[in-house]
């Protein structure tokens, strides 16, 4: 066959075929296929938008559970329900029987850098959200009432500590608090026998960098100074020492 007669074969298919698309039945399907195209775009945009509810702890399948943790909307679930969820979590790894060991070690073993950026950011920003949920409510705690509040919030953070270590110790608040201070204390004069001041550099140096590397770019002017206070206070009630204390 020519040329021309293939050119002409094809354009008078090309004519069938849009004089079928004139007819109202073409043009309703048409227009039906081009709404639910359309409906589904924007089902799917929303969805995307959505929160991914977290897994139960469990009973879900711990894959599911880590890939939740090293999500981005793991940062939507309030602070405490986070520390919760890992507290959980921390819980199930240590009874965990083989089927799951092996699935979160391949699991783990496949993640690329992108999943570990994300799960270390996970962490950073719950630990910020932590202090500045903290030092915020610290500052409407009336004076007479902010040591207790410090004593308090220093016994979470030791039972917690606790908690994810899977560590089991028949300790009263009393004596936790009384090891805490020994501890300050031991801390505070190691300090002073290396540099003649009560205040050890390193400290300051370690704090300073937190702040500058996670603190100062991810919460309000306002809230670092309230972290910043209550870090101050919090080191003092560790050492036993009464918040008013100078140095």
């Amino acid at each position: 066959m020519k040329r021309s007669g293939l050119l002409s074969g094809w354009g008078s298919s090309v004519r069938r075929q849009l004089r079928c698309l004139r007819e109202p039945r073409a043009v309703w399907t048409l227009s039906l296929s081009g709404g639910v195209v359309l409906a589904g775009g924007v089902v799917l945009g929303i969805l995307s938008l959505l929160p991914v509810p977290p897994p139960d702890v469990m009973e879900d399948e711990v894959t599911s559970v880590a890939a939740f943790v090293m999500h981005p909307d793991f940062n939507r679930l309030p602070t405490r329900q986070r520390l919760g969820f890992l507290q959980k979590f921390a819980a199930r790894f240590r009874d965990f029987d083989e089927n799951d060991a092996a699935a979160l070690a391949e699991f783990l073993a496949s993640m690329n850098f992108e999943l570990r950026k994300q799960i270390e950011e996970n962490m950073r920003r719950l630990a910020v959200d932590f202090l500045a949920e903290s030092a915020m409510e610290y500052q409407t705690i009336p004076a007479h009432e902010r040591e207790a509040f410090l004593r308090n919030l220093l016994l979470e953070m030791d039972k917690m500590g606790d908690d994810f270590a899977g560590r089991q110790r028949p300790v009263s608040d009393e004596d936790r608090l009384a090891s805490m201070n020994r501890q300050g204390r031991r801390e505070q004069e190691r300090a002073q026998e290396r540099t003649g001041s009560t205040v050890d550099p390193r400290g300051v140096n370690m704090i300073f960098n937190f702040y500058e590397s996670e603190v100062s770019g991810k919460v309000p002017a306002v809230q670092r100074g309230a972290i910043a206070r209550l870090m101050l206070d919090l080191t003092k009630v560790r050492r036993g020492q009464s918040i008013h204390t100078r140095g």
